[in-house]
């Protein structure tokens, strides 16, 4: 499916019955990269500048016959050049958005295998705390970790911090490893998410 629209106001989120799942991450983490993945296409803009979503964007996902989810794209927050209003805009519109979207199912968290967790990234998982909604940690980029022992690290280094976050956060197991250009974890990201009759 495609595009389906913009919650310009948290505060109103329009009528749809399907399940959402909210994306969240860094600028630049590669959420566009991942909804075309999933869709099949291009339907999310892949931007080389940081920090152009300014909203929530909603797209319609197939998961199957008669089966469908909104994959609710937030604005990447972290980007350095920011100013700190557009920082505190983007935190107030997550906020809002995480307290008033119902249908909220699930999150996934991006974040960029090349790097790992930052200290920004763990300051904005606070917000999943305001729901306990279950929590899919997707580690993107993962085919540009070219040596084993630089996948064992990183490996280490998301598990110790994942098992810090799990007294606040739910997070579910397994964290996921994905790459939008080769497939790779795509499966097991899709078996993350429930369907609900």
């Amino acid at each position: 499916m495609s595009f389906l629209l913009t919650v310009e106001n948290s505060k109103v989120i329009p009528p749809r019955p399907e399940g959402r799942i909210a994306l969240l991450g860094r600028s630049n983490v590669g959420k566009s990269s991942l909804i075309n993945a999933v869709l099949g296409g291009t339907h999310a803009r892949v931007s080389k500048t940081p920090g152009r979503t300014q909203t929530v964007n909603w797209y319609l996902w197939k998961r199957g016959p008669g089966s469908f989810k909104i994959l609710a794209d937030l604005p990447g927050y972290g980007f350095a050049q920011a100013s700190k209003d557009s920082r505190n805009q983007w935190a107030r519109l997550a906020e809002n958005y995480l307290r008033h979207d119902g249908q909220l199912e699930g999150f996934w968290v991006l974040w960029d295998s090349r790097h790992g967790p930052t200290k920004v990234d763990l300051e904005a998982i606070e917000f999943l705390s305001l729901r306990q909604v279950p929590v899919t940690i997707v580690m993107t980029k993962c085919d540009q970790l070219k040596t084993q022992s630089e996948r064992v690290h990183r490996a280490r280094e998301v598990h110790k911090e994942v098992g810090m976050i799990k007294k606040s956060v739910l997070i579910s197991d397994p964290v996921v490893w994905i790459s939008s250009r080769d497939g790779t974890g795509f499966k097991e990201l899709f078996s993350s998410v429930k369907d609900h009759t």
